[in-house]
């Protein structure tokens, strides 16, 4: 039996605040990183956008690269690999024979995964396999009963043996066929039951019939239900990551929310506040024009008597500081109104692009939240099916006798 893995790739990632990139950005970006980012963010490139951008900058993107870790980023999610992996199927193979397989079975994995580069795929196998076989930690760990026994574990027939000749004799390495064979014994009689199957399904390993003719119906049903509750519990993961996502997103929401609520007081405030300041200096203005006034009278009525020219010095320059001083005050009224609104039309500005993508992101939420709702509703109908199916199909070991039948290999010297 073949399990079937259906990922659905909910949007991740929570991308910055700003729709548009800066200089600096356009120069330090990591585009190969930028193009896995935005592949799980909304699986939609945004090659021409940033190109645009970037080009009123005059900088030139990486497009190459940004192409590259777009059409890679899938390939992560489906092989369950690190994001800041090189090259996907490179480190997948080499983690395959790293694990002990010794085929590389690209035509199965490749239908799981459609993205697995092929030459990429089988020269990160032979990597791993060189490895495997130099006298790894693995062999000298666990010896080759103990490989022989995790192979059989894993669902492998005891032919695979011969996968290990090829890297291992080259390097000198000779191959223990007896041991090798007891420790696969010892694994068949653990896989090949009700519990050995459940084992193999819920490792999302395949079936290979390697229990034929070997308590296989009992092997099969372990199988069965093994694989719909793997089903179920790779469903499970998806939601919990989808959920975690959404959440992110809504609190990215509320802080921007947040942000446009403070520019949009801070405009009101402004206003505000300059309608103070203009109320005191027009009030101090009031006041100094209605002494100016008095001092101009004063100044007119000594003006012709020629006795009283140092009080009329005096007084005129008393005067002309006043008159300076209103001047100034009527300045600082124009200088703060002009203050006022610049600040009011860069904070409006502001509020306009984060509106933008405010909209962005609630749309963005909105798509996540039904998503997250979907795959909820898609691991709650496999679990539903995997319990069903094992009421159904329920193994009582107290009901039928199993006896191990044995395995019909003989030991290759």
């Amino acid at each position: 039996m073949k399990i079937l893995i259906v990922y659905i790739i909910a949007a991740s990632l929570i991308s910055s605040c700003s729709s548009t990139l800066t200089k600096n950005e356009c120069e330090t970006t990591n585009w190969l990183k930028k193009g896995r980012e935005d592949y799980f963010s909304n699986k939609k490139s945004k090659v021409k956008e940033y190109k645009n951008q970037c080009r009123d900058h005059e900088v030139s993107i990486n497009e190459q690269e940004y192409i590259r870790g777009f059409d890679s980023a899938e390939l992560f999610k489906c092989l369950h690999l690190e994001k800041n992996v090189k090259s996907p199927s490179f480190e997948f193979g080499k983690n395959l024979s790293l694990n002990g397989e010794r085929k590389s079975n690209f035509s199965v994995h490749s239908k799981k995964c459609p993205g697995l580069k092929k030459e990429e795929f089988e020269n990160g196998f032979k990597s791993g396999l060189k490895y495997f076989c130099a006298k790894s930690e693995k062999i000298d760990e666990i010896g080759w009963r103990g490989i022989g026994k995790r192979d059989a574990l894993n669902g492998q027939p005891y032919t695979y043996l011969k996968s290990y000749n090829k890297e291992c004799i080259r390097r000198g390495i000779v191959i223990p066929w007896k041991e090798y064979s007891k420790g696969h014994k010892e694994g068949l009689k653990e896989l090949c039951s009700y519990e050995g199957g459940q084992a193999l399904a819920t490792k999302g390993m395949e079936n290979q019939k390697t229990c034929k003719n070997n308590n296989e119906d009992l092997f099969n049903l372990g199988y069965a239900i093994g694989a719909r509750f793997y089903n179920a519990e790779l469903a499970k993961k998806e939601f919990s990551e989808a959920k975690k996502l959404s959440d992110e997103k809504e609190l990215l929401v509320k802080k921007m929310d947040g942000e446009v609520a403070s520019l949009e007081n801070q405009i009101l405030e402004g206003k505000s506040s300059l309608a103070n300041d203009k109320l005191k200096l027009e009030t101090e203005i009031s006041s100094l024009k209605l002494e100016l006034a008095s001092m101009q009278s004063d100044f007119n009525s000594i003006e012709k008597d020629k006795e009283k020219e140092d009080e009329k010095k005096e007084l005129s320059e008393k005067l002309d500081k006043f008159k300076k001083n209103l001047e100034e005050k009527k300045n600082k009224i124009v200088e703060l109104e002009k203050t006022t609104e610049q600040r009011r039309k860069e904070n409006a500005e502001k509020i306009k692009e984060l509106s933008k993508n405010l909209k962005q992101q609630k749309s963005e939420l909105v798509q996540l939240k039904r998503s997250t709702s979907n795959l909820e509703e898609k691991y709650i109908k496999l679990n539903n099916i995997a319990v069903e199916f094992e009421e159904q199909n329920r193994y009582d070991p107290n009901d039928e006798e199993n006896n191990y039948e044995g395995d019909s290999e003989e030991d290759d010297e």
